[in-house]
């Protein structure tokens, strides 16, 4: 196997810049620092105090020595940004909305770490996966960086790759080694949309709960997986526009919501009728029943 020496691979660079120079700028992309709406209540503001350099980092420089991959840069800050999906981009799969995300990365031409390895990738973490069809204003991904960046400025440069459909909310600093995203979130809030009368949801609520459902059985794999919906179930209530849905999850037990609708539902006719699942956000659940966000 070949490793170059040290210095093959600095001529290496040096080549690359070169490359890089003639064919000119790549981010050409100019946004101003309004900072970014936030979901009422959040405690994730954008931050107000500037990092490092700010809108600087949207001059139409090369990308730096980190889009080159096998040469790995040590990360010094960490951003997460929550972010929507609405419209035609709630019929991705969680796989294909990692892509959509990644190549948006790449062309803004942020300052972001790699993975190491034979296949390197930009170091990006995604949270909880969310299913074909749902909508929704509770998805989060978190990016390392090579050099300090404004966090506002940043994320003015991604929304500008971004496939229509998709929104940013909000973007804050975050511990480069604070724990991963999906070892903080355990519960999910929903709302299913569709226009039937409130009574006829608030009658459905109230059947849930004389009768409540103790077992879920679905097929999997050729086998049935008996599921106890109790501990995975929070709350449920009836709103003008459909049901509210407090759903626990966590390793090898989560339930999907549409699961507690069609069953909420009459069976045929009316219960058929297609409806709406949006997902409002994602909390941490303590044991004392407290909720704190991601």
């Amino acid at each position: 196997m070949f490793f170059p020496s040290p210095a093959f691979r600095a001529s290496l660079v040096a080549q690359y810049q070169a490359a890089l120079q003639r064919l000119g700028p790549v981010v050409t992309q100019t946004a101003t620092s309004a900072p970014l709406p936030t979901l009422p209540g959040s405690a994730t503001e954008a931050p107000s105090t500037p990092l490092g350099t700010g809108p600087a980092i949207l001059s139409g420089h090369p990308p730096p020595l980190s889009r080159l991959g096998p040469l790995r840069v040590e990360a010094v800050q960490r951003l997460r940004f929550r972010f929507g999906r609405h419209g035609w981009v709630r019929f991705l799969s969680h796989l294909e909305q990692i892509e959509a995300f990644r190549r948006a990365f790449r062309r803004s031409g942020l300052p972001l770490t790699w993975s190491g390895g034979k296949g390197p990738q930009l170091r990006l973490a995604f949270g909880v996966a969310i299913s074909v069809g749902h909508a929704s204003d509770a998805e989060y991904v978190d990016a390392w960086f090579t050099r300090r960046v404004d966090p506002v400025a940043c994320a003015e440069q991604l929304k500008a790759q971004l496939p229509q459909g998709f929104v940013l909310h909000t973007v804050k600093r975050i511990p480069l080694h604070f724990p991963s995203l999906e070892s903080l979130m355990n519960l999910a809030h929903y709302e299913v949309q569709r226009d039937d009368p409130t009574e006829q949801w608030e009658e459905a609520v109230q059947r849930w709960y004389r009768h409540p459902i103790e077992i879920l059985e679905k097929p999997k794999g050729g086998k049935i997986e008996r599921i106890a919906l109790p501990p995975l179930i929070r709350q449920i209530s009836a709103q003008p526009s459909g049901v509210d849905l407090w759903l626990r999850f966590g390793a090898k037990r989560h339930v999907k919501p549409e699961w507690i609708i069609q069953r909420l539902l009459p069976a045929g006719g009316d219960g058929q009728r297609p409806f709406l699942v949006v997902r409002l956000a994602l909390y941490g659940e303590r044991s004392d029943g407290s909720l704190y966000e991601p």
